[in-house]
């Protein structure tokens, strides 16, 4: 049996493929880090994942949060948004999986929803960053403390990745599964 049939995602068009898109999703962040938590690079990553699949989702999503890092910051938080993003990118890959199970065309309504609410769990996982971070006791208490106290900045994070979605969801989608046809 050939080695190379086992090992899927370790071609150079996997690896060039996920580099470039972590790269777009990282310099995509930059013009709107002026508006906190606003930003496409939720949206970049679900749909990799979505049309790509979990690996390729996750790894798009550690690439945005390491490399978006260096003109950002980089510190421990980064571990906490490589999961967060990583998670994004797994999540919507298996609602693409679902979907194309069940023979249904995706909808960009429920994509955007799906998009929404996903900033208010990308939020929790930064709010554990910092519980941790800070030696907050770590209650149920805290927890709805910095959940209230984030609710803003995670409404925000949702809302543009819903927007995203339902302004360029179709055509994105669209371009990467093409991608997907062609390269693989």
């Amino acid at each position: 049996m050939n080695v190379r049939k086992k090992i899927k995602g370790s071609s150079s068009k996997d690896i060039s493929l996920t580099a470039m898109l972590g790269a777009l999703s990282s310099v995509a962040r930059i013009p709107f880090g002026a508006i906190p938590s606003a930003q496409p690079c939720t949206f970049i990553i679900a749909c990799t994942g979505y049309v790509f699949g979990p690996v390729k989702g996750f790894a798009v999503g550690a690439l945005t949060a390491v490399l978006s890092g260096f003109f950002f910051g980089i510190g421990p938080w980064t571990v906490f948004q490589i999961i967060a993003w990583g998670l994004a990118g797994i999540l919507f890959s298996v609602l693409g999986k679902i979907l194309k199970r069940n023979n249904t065309k995706y909808s960009i309504g429920a994509l955007a929803a799906i998009g929404f609410l996903y900033g208010y769990v990308f939020g929790f996982i930064m709010n554990l960053w910092y519980l941790l971070a800070f030696g907050f006791p770590i209650s149920v208490k805290s927890i709805v403390a910095l959940q209230i106290t984030s609710f803003w900045m995670d409404s925000v994070h949702g809302a543009s990745t819903a927007a995203f979605f339902l302004i360029f969801g179709k055509r994105v989608i669209g371009i990467l599964d093409r991608f997907r046809k062609r390269l693989f």
